[in-house]
């Protein structure tokens, strides 16, 4: 009986981790700000959304954190926004809101507590990111940040 229970488990983890391929939808989800205000991730979305898993310890996170505020800048009113989803444990959310205001981060802050949604879809690499449509269509996972900057370039005018 053991054995079917375990192979039921490793099944629904399966089809949970395909969900977030490219040309799927990004899965709606319900987060947490760091004002603890609930949001519904779809109302996020711009034209192009950068969804990007992170945490607060976290140092190549944190190194892209530059990079990522000067594309926000330059694309942010032509249709870019940027949805940061931090993995950080409960206790650990004093850290997350003190990096997000270290690093003045302009763009939308949820916190995934205790990294729930995260482990769900098999997110275990940090910062992983998935780069979306007005529509939460996935464009590209992973998606370098030279590579994006060129791709908003290319498509918002």
């Amino acid at each position: 009986m053991k054995y079917r229970v375990d192979g039921i488990k490793m099944k629904e983890k399966l089809i949970t981790s395909r969900a977030l391929v490219g040309g799927n939808k990004f899965p709606e989800m319900n987060l947490i700000d760091t004002l603890g205000d609930k949001k519904l991730m779809s109302s996020l979305f711009s034209d192009y959304t950068l969804i990007d898993f992170w945490y607060s310890n976290c140092t190549p996170c944190i190194a892209q954190f530059d990079k990522l505020k000067q594309i926000h800048k330059s694309h942010f009113s032509k249709g870019f926004e940027i949805v940061a989803i931090s993995t950080d444990l409960k206790k650990d959310e004093a850290a997350w809101k003190k990096i997000i205001e270290k690093y003045t981060l302009p763009w939308v802050q949820l916190g995934d507590v205790d990294s729930q949604i995260a482990k769900t879809f098999s997110i275990n690499a940090f910062p992983k990111n998935f780069l979306i449509d007005r529509s939460g269509k996935i464009i590209q996972i992973d998606i370098d940040l030279a590579q994006l900057e060129f791709y908003l370039d290319a498509h918002l005018k």
